[in-house]
């Protein structure tokens, strides 16, 4: 069952492992610019040689460069190429002078230029031994060794468009413009067949044999798909319509699959046993297709820049790239670990990972004891999975005794005196080995080491310890076999803070924050070491706090006052606030407030809490309930002054003096200013016109010289000032009326004016009044004064139509 459940996790790590690797494999190796497109490309099969053509060039790379190591030139442009699988053989057509020329390893090995009109199409065998070639309207077979075609055949009154060669060359398939496909074995005297025939079907665009020759696969212009039995009735084995052109055709070289793209920029693979299709659309109009050698992938280039891989089998897109331009031929080499992409601009080559060949993948599954005394037998088994392969060699090796077995599983007794780092690996079929795995096991008599406490913790489980506490370890180590040994050193070690200690028991209270595993180790006097015993500890970081804001700054009774805070856990957890306060409550009508949500709190204020300072603490606690340091801000509630009176004029006449007095008190202080205006527009302070200390500025006179605008009456503001700044404001009105109304309302009055006025002028008169009144009122104001601050103060005053209003900001001499 282990085995088992080993095996699926190493399944299930490469999967992942390759499916990343995939994922990051969309950026090319290398890129080489073209000033003019790239029309054919080719990789071989071992990924080491590619060839391609542009213009009239044809020039040669290897695959770690991006720099041609030939470059050769043709007389006009290179219309056509095909390469052999190992990239030996390099065949190149000419169309506008029709010519063809082999190269073999970079060396012109012939050219022909015998054809009629131009070279319409050409193929070669995986080896290079045969070449296909068609013009106009004729067929011809090569020998690579000559330029005398082997045979010919003409074709009367058909058009060549496609040309295909099978692996050996035992069959040469040809394709016209009038949808006719013949097909023709090696031998010149062997029967010509006429495989298909249907003028409705447009050109034949591409034509392709599969692996073994067996079948025929070809598309044409008006978007049919057929699949022939080479030797077969003459019946379509295969047949698939679709509105678009067929513009590329391909077989896989594993007899299985085969695919073709349209120029609706679909790319469909069919396999020619079930017949299943699957389809991907990649844009544009799809130029070039390539299997793997295996079979079991496809990529697929469009001329709308995309570059597909995917699974050939199931249709799984396992990932699509933008390249730089257009793209026009796409090969990949054999694994497909390579592919590289002939664009408008140049070439791309990519790497997969996924297709490569990967090693295998190991694991020691176990070594049965890990402690031995000399001559004790000890079992050690392995597994090992090759992905894309067979695994055909293993090899154990130790880090004393050198290489001890090349067996999957096996037992051994003699292995030397001391510590050994067992390693074992794996060779696939490629030849290519995996990574080692290692393992570590004694010889000889070992100590046994044992952590007995450590302060605060359960062993058995992780401990959470807060940052700065005192930890005491406490370990102790003995001989396993042998009273002979002696224990000369330890070793306290962890992954985060590195050595400890070298002592069997030490206290610390300087370990750094976060998860801690911490091993303690034994060796004795002739040089082993036990193994490592370990533990985890949580070091716990202590959060901090700090109480940031308070809003407003100066609060009145009533009020609701916001506090904002910040706290910092250093492991970066989430903490709780735990607001609290002896004296006044918060919004939840409590005297303590908890938030994990939010870092402020609301304070509600009362009359009960003027004159007081007040103190409000708060301090957080982290997920493990450690709690910062307290902090602490105070508020002092303080009363605004209140107007207990406004005394105004109800009516007046222009010119007359009028007397103005306010009565006004502060319940946690007293009175510094006060300040009148006579005209306000906006029942506030527009412009001072009398201001005061107290006591006299409560009482002042003044006189109107116009009527006002818009309305019957003016309207009085008086603003005071208490000695902690906040400032209350009342008004009245003073409506103006003509003396004539005045002088028919009170008869006697107007008789007694008119006996004063002889004897005094009205400045006279007006100035004795006016002491008078003020030395009166302010007598009434000492003493009532007492009896004034002991009123509680309303909302609103009564005196002539007046008002009061309350503001809470701090006075300044040039507001309004």
């Amino acid at each position: 069952m282990e085995r088992t459940v080993s095996i699926i996790f190493f399944l299930c790590s490469l999967i992942i492992l390759f499916h990343n690797t995939s994922e990051a494999e969309k950026t090319p190796i290398w890129e080489w610019e073209s000033q003019v497109p790239v029309n054919h490309v080719s990789i071989s099969d071992n990924s080491r040689n590619i060839s391609a053509v542009y213009s009239n060039s044809l020039s040669y790379w290897k695959n770690e460069t991006s720099t041609p190591w030939l470059n050769e030139t043709a007389d006009t442009a290179i219309s056509s190429m095909e390469a052999s699988s190992e990239g030996k053989y390099v065949l190149i057509g000419e169309e506008s002078e029709p010519r063809i020329t082999l190269w073999k390893e970079g060396n012109k090995e012939w050219s022909t230029t015998d054809f009629l009109f131009t070279v319409k199409d050409l193929d070669i065998t995986p080896n290079g031994s045969y070449l296909a070639v068609v013009d106009f309207n004729n067929l011809y077979l090569f020998s690579k060794s000559s330029n005398q075609p082997l045979w010919s055949k003409y074709h009367e009154g058909q058009v060549m468009t496609a040309v295909a060669v099978s692996l050996e060359g035992e069959f040469i398939a040809v394709g016209t413009d009038g949808g006719k496909v013949f097909v023709y074995p090696f031998e010149e005297e062997g029967d010509l067949v006429l495989l298909h025939e249907n003028a409705v079907d447009g050109a034949i665009t591409g034509i392709d044999f599969s692996l073994n020759g067996d079948y025929i696969v070809f598309g044409t212009e008006e978007g049919k798909v057929y699949v022939y039995q080479t030797q077969g009735d003459g019946d379509p084995f295969f047949e698939h319509t679709q509105e678009h052109e067929v513009t590329s055709i391909i077989c896989s070289s594993n007899n299985v699959h085969f695919a073709f793209g349209t120029s609706a920029g679909l790319l469909k693979v069919v396999n020619f046993t079930s017949n299943f299709l699957w389809q991907k659309d990649i844009g544009g109009s799809v130029s070039s297709i390539s299997f793997n050698g295996k079979g079991n992938h496809v990529f697929a280039g469009s001329n709308s820049k995309i570059l597909l891989l995917a699974d050939a089998v199931s249709g799984e897109e396992l990932w699509r790239t933008s390249v730089f331009d257009s793209i026009n031929s796409v090969s990949s080499s054999f694994r497909g670990e390579n592919v590289i992409v002939a664009t408008d601009k140049g070439l791309a080559l990519y790497y997969v990972g996924l297709l490569d060949n990967q090693a295998p993948v190991v694991e020691i599954e176990s070594i049965t004891p890990s402690i031995a005394l000399l001559g004790t037998q000890i079992a050690m088994n392995g597994t090992a999975i090759d992905i894309d392969g067979e695994v055909i060699s293993y090899l154990w090796n130790s880090s004393i005794d050198g290489i001890i077995s090349n067996k999957l599983h096996f037992s051994i007794s003699n292995l030397s005196m001391g510590l050994h780092l067992i390693s074992f690996s794996a060779q696939d079929n490629n030849g290519r080995w995996s990574k080692e795995a290692v393992m570590e096991i004694g010889v000889g008599d070992f100590p046994q080491a044992k952590i007995d406490s450590v302060t605060g913790c359960d062993l058995s489980i992780t401990c959470i310890i807060n940052q700065g506490d005192l930890i005491e370890f406490e370990g102790n180590a003995s001989s396993t076999a042998s009273e002979e040994s002696e224990i000369v050193g330890y070793r306290w070690y962890s992954d985060r803070d590195n050595l400890l200690s070298s002592n069997s028991s030490f206290t610390t209270a300087s370990l750094s924050f976060g998860i801690h595993n911490i091993s303690f180790s034994a060796v004795n006097n002739i040089g082993f070491w036990s193994s490592n015993v370990t533990i985890s500890l949580l070091i716990n970081g202590v959060p901090t706090s700090e109480i940031l804001d308070i809003s407003p700054i100066q609060v009145q009774p009533g009020s609701d006052v916001i506090l904002t805070a910040f706290a910092l856990d250093p492991d970066g957890g989430s903490v709780t606030y735990i607001w609290s306060s002896k004296t006044l409550f918060f919004a939840n009508g409590k005297k303590s407030f908890e938030s994990s949500e939010t870092n402020g709190s609301r304070v509600v204020t009362s009359d009960s809490n003027i004159g007081s300072v007040h103190e409000i603490f708060l301090r957080v606690k982290d997920v493990y309930e450690a709690y910062s340091v307290e902090s602490s801000i105070k508020i002092e509630v303080m009363s605004s002054p209140f107007i207990e009176s406004l005394q105004c004029e109800a009516e007046a006449i222009l010119n007359k003096e009028l007397l103005f007095n306010v009565l006004a008190g502060d319940k946690d202080g007293r009175i510094v200013l006060y300040e009148w205006d006579f005209d306000s527009l906006s029942g506030t302070i527009d412009s001072i016109d009398y201001q005061g200390p107290e006591p006299i500025g409560a009482v002042t006179t003044y006189s109107y010289n116009a009527t006002p605008t818009g309305t019957s009456y003016y309207t009085v503001v008086v603003r005071v000032t208490d000695d902690d700044g906040l400032l209350t404001r009342g008004t009245c009105t003073v409506d103006i009326v003509s003396p004539e109304i005045i002088i028919s309302d009170d008869s006697s009055s107007s008789s007694s004016i008119e006996s004063i006025t002889d004897f005094a002028s009205p400045p006279i008169i007006g100035g004795a009044l006016a002491g008078i009144l003020v030395l009166g009122l302010g007598g009434y104001y000492f003493y009532n004064r007492e009896s004034a601050f002991s009123y509680t103060p309303s909302e609103s005053y009564s005196s002539n139509s007046s008002s009061v209003v309350q503001d809470s900001k701090t006075y300044e001499s040039n507001s309004n």
